[in-house]
């Protein structure tokens, strides 16, 4: 690189060849590169503006930045994420081949079939200020088939975890996570659930009518001593490497937590599958539907509750069809915010 000018380079494919039209992103602690399908960049905010195309031959040059972080290219063929450093030492970037990710999704004893699932990753990175900032975020989706099978193609080197997600309304639910190391150009393989037991319930609200029980949620998170504390804040640490280390050790209590979900049936009944042995806090919340219907709410601005539980549930070790039933759960008036009418 010349003093004075940003990146430039020449990418390789993963056999060796020129990278002809390879994606090049300049990273900065400002904003790092979102990848929202297979080898397909984000547009947009989540994705940085310092971008190029490679030539035929493979060539890129990019622009400078003001406090770059890194490249990731992005191709058809493979992917790779580089430092300044080693691109200046060498010149030249070799791709990685893209992996592969199958698996079956299980719900209890049954393939989950025509069910969502998900794959996703974020990688994060530290300024030389202590800034944390989003590298690199991707998310793939797939519908499972008859058998409960799916499969991600193109999916980039790394850790991900894997998941089953129910949408109902404004509201969405994760389950059945687990995790996967993707190497380059090879086939990872998992199975999501069938493991755990069932816990089955029943939300009441005496005196209320014209309740739609199949928008609310019932949540499960777990309760493990071991709950991440407030995030920590850069001047409470008198470094740089301590701040870091600390905001690792939350980020990593974070991924390790595993929450369940699900909606309500008409009645009020409810069913969470293949829930792991462990002590959970268990949520209900009945909203106010009228307040959805003149303008949707988002997470950061939810619709007011009128009656909610929460309650701890202990699941005992082993695996059993058997649900565990808590019964009926009679939820309790939020006075503050009305009555269910």
């Amino acid at each position: 690189m010349r003093k004075g000018a940003g990146p430039s380079g020449l990418v390789l494919l993963p056999s060796g060849e020129p990278a002809a039209d390879a994606t090049v992103l300049l990273c900065t602690s400002l904003a790092g590169v979102t990848l929202d399908g297979p080898a397909r960049v984000q547009t947009g905010l989540s994705t940085t503006t310092y971008r190029t195309q490679t030539d035929g031959p493979g060539k890129f040059s990019l622009a400078p930045a003001v406090d770059p972080q890194g490249l990731i290219i992005v191709h058809d063929q493979g992917y790779a994420e580089v430092s300044l450093a080693q691109l200046a030492a060498s010149g030249t970037v070799r791709l990685q081949a893209w992996g592969r990710l199958e698996g079956k999704l299980m719900v209890e004893s049954r393939p989950g079939a025509n069910e969502q699932v998900a794959a996703c990753n974020q990688v994060m990175r530290y300024s030389d200020a202590g800034r944390h900032f989003g590298f690199l975020t991707w998310r793939l989706e797939a519908t499972t088939d008859a058998e409960g099978k799916f499969s991600f193609d193109k999916v980039p080197p790394g850790q991900c975890k894997i998941f089953r997600e129910q949408k109902v309304s404004h509201s969405l639910f994760v389950s059945h996570e687990t995790r996967a190391s993707i190497e380059p150009g090879e086939v990872a393989e998992v199975v999501l659930g069938g493991a755990g037991r069932p816990l089955a319930g029943t939300a009441v609200l005496p005196g209320a009518a014209g309740i739609d029980w199949r928008s609310v949620p019932v949540r499960l998170n777990p309760k493990t001593g071991g709950e991440p504390v407030p995030r920590p804040r850069r001047e409470d640490f008198s470094s740089v490497q301590a701040y870091i280390a600390a905001d690792e050790r939350f980020s990593q209590a974070i991924q390790a937590q595993r929450h369940f979900g699900a909606f309500c049936d008409g009645d009020g009944s409810f069913r969470l599958s293949d829930v792991p042995a462990g002590t959970y806090e268990l949520r209900i919340e009945v909203r106010d539907s009228k307040a959805d219907s003149a303008a949707p709410h988002d997470i950061s601005d939810p619709s007011p509750v009128l009656a909610s539980l929460v309650r701890e549930v202990v699941v005992p070790e082993g695996q059993s069809a058997e649900a565990l039933d808590l019964g009926t759960l009679e939820l309790a008036r939020q006075q503050s915010n009305g009555s269910a009418k």
